[in-house]
């Protein structure tokens, strides 16, 4: 039978739970915690930074979180945000959870199943496009893996992270091959359309 998921959020995922996550970490201002979210966790749970301050407010107010005025010479004052016992609690609660496999949802797959010779230039470019974002990623997961390499990946403390970055990798990887594999064959079905059409 499956377990609830958290105490506060409905018995589901929620953005709350990758913020807490990386407040279990280290306290951290909300500038640092949305940069956060654009390099390590929000690769497996995008948020925007508009959202990031919006459920730092809403954990605030559920206690799962408590913030400490940091005053700064040259700049406005910051708040650092740090996780509650009781944040932590709701924390152990979603990691004990049984978790369910994420749904996929793109809509390129879509396009590329509905391909045909009339489409197949649009589809091509736009898998194109989706190779080289992925080759992007796929690189900068690269540069955080020899981070993490440095620093010592075995080290209990950030095993973690470097298990989540080699899903990264692996999954960009896959998505690299597949872009490619279906480009060369949509050349291969277009060429053979334009032999038979010469004839």
């Amino acid at each position: 039978m499956m377990r609830v998921i958290g105490t506060s959020f409905g018995g589901i995922m929620a953005l709350a739970h990758a913020m807490l996550t990386v407040l279990s970490g280290k306290p951290l201002s909300g500038y640092d915690l949305a940069k956060t979210f654009k390099t390590s966790i929000g690769f497996f749970w995008h948020a925007s930074p508009q959202q990031i301050y919006a459920e730092l407010r809403r954990l605030e107010s559920k206690e799962l979180i408590k913030g400490r005025r940091h005053s700064q010479d040259k700049y406005p004052d910051k708040i650092i945000w740090s996780i509650t016992v009781a944040g932590q609690e709701e924390l152990a609660s979603f990691i004990a959870a049984s978790s369910k496999p994420a749904s996929i949802k793109d809509d390129l797959s879509v396009k590329v199943y509905a391909l045909d010779i009339e489409n197949a230039h649009e589809i091509r470019t736009q898998l194109i496009e989706r190779l080289q974002y992925h080759q992007e990623r796929l690189s900068l997961f690269r540069k955080i893996e020899k981070n993490l390499d440095r620093n010592g990946h075995e080290n209990p403390d950030t095993a973690g992270r470097y298990i989540g970055l080699r899903s990264g990798l692996l999954y960009e990887q896959s998505r690299i091959d597949w872009c490619m594999e279906a480009i060369a064959h949509i050349e291969r079905l277009t060429e053979s359309e334009g032999q038979s059409g010469s004839v």
